[in-house]
């Protein structure tokens, strides 16, 4: 392949091996089909060639309950949000659950996972301008503690925001004794 031929815009390819091609993309390409030419003549991409940039993403986690009696049910809830202004692609979501969160099963509206030995990884390959994705995660805590966990995002073009890529939350988990006392001295 000599020439990769997008819309507006002509790239000579700097990496060719069976299957794939990269070229950088110039400044100002806009979307549309692409054009490879070779020696031996040209063929046009079935598939449009889709520009991005980096956007606002914001990524949020929650815990419920934040303060559990006990030994209780946990749910995380990850949330992703894409604020724009470009379509965001190969989105990662990584977090590494504690030890002491017990039994843990995911589910999410968008993309797929894995949850291997307490470690989760979601993958989105496109999240939509001004779209959301979530994932929930459940388990049970078997000790009277606070947990603090936390989770990261990375995508292709990256973050207009980049501490946007982290999102924590902590659960408290108090015995029963706690709950009374925590009761008491609120009254008074």
């Amino acid at each position: 392949v000599q020439t990769c031929a997008l819309p507006i815009f002509n790239a000579k390819p700097f990496n060719v091996s069976s299957g794939q091609l990269q070229v950088i993309v110039p400044s100002g390409a806009t979307n549309g089909p692409i054009k490879l030419l070779a020696p031996g003549g040209s063929a046009v991409s079935g598939n449009n060639f889709i520009v991005t940039q980096p956007s606002l993403l914001v990524f949020t986690k929650t815990a419920n309950p934040a303060i559990g009696i006990g030994r209780t049910n946990l749910v995380y809830t990850l949330l992703v949000t894409n604020e724009g202004p470009s379509i965001a692609t190969s989105l990662v979501i990584s977090d590494a659950l504690s030890s002491q969160f017990l039994n843990p099963s995911a589910s999410v509206n968008a993309g797929t996972y894995s949850l291997t030995n307490g470690n989760f990884a979601w993958m989105i390959p496109v999240l939509s301008n001004q779209a959301s994705a979530t994932a929930t995660l459940s388990g049970a805590i078997n000790s009277v503690q606070s947990i603090t966990n936390s989770a990261i995002l990375t995508f292709a073009e990256g973050n207009l925001n980049p501490v946007n890529d982290n999102a924590s939350a902590v659960a408290y988990f108090i015995n029963r004794s706690e709950e009374h006392t925590s009761e008491l001295q609120s009254h008074h």
